[in-house]
């Protein structure tokens, strides 16, 4: 998923990629045109709460769009797991360009449906 992402943050760019990687092996690709937003869109990570791996993800990119648990569709979480889930992405350290500049990252949960 990583690499993957990585790759799609270059492709954004309209700039020729090679990449030589575990999992994707690409020789001078450009997809143009280059996106519009810049650095570029916004990249939000879904998971499981309480997986860490894909919230660390979230974190280093531009948001979290968390689920809580198998069977939670459709009902707000427990405002403790929200809670539990926001500071632990605030823990830790966004990388991706777009969030060095604005060093946060989004949290959206569902507030259940009527």
């Amino acid at each position: 998923m990583d690499e993957g992402l990585g790759l799609l943050e270059r492709y954004w760019s309209g700039e020729p990629v090679t990449h030589h990687g575990r999992h994707y092996r690409v020789e001078d690709v450009a997809l143009l045109p280059a996106t519009a937003q810049r650095p570029r869109p916004p990249v939000w990570i879904a998971g499981f709460w309480p997986n860490r791996r894909p919230m660390r993800r979230a974190a280093r990119w531009d948001g979290a769009v968390p689920l809580f648990g198998p069977g939670s569709h459709g009902r707000a979480p427990d405002v403790e797991d929200v809670r539990d889930l926001a500071a632990y992405v605030r823990r830790h350290p966004s990388c991706a360009a777009s969030n060095r500049a604005r060093r946060r990252s989004d949290v959206t949960v569902p507030s259940g449906f009527p």
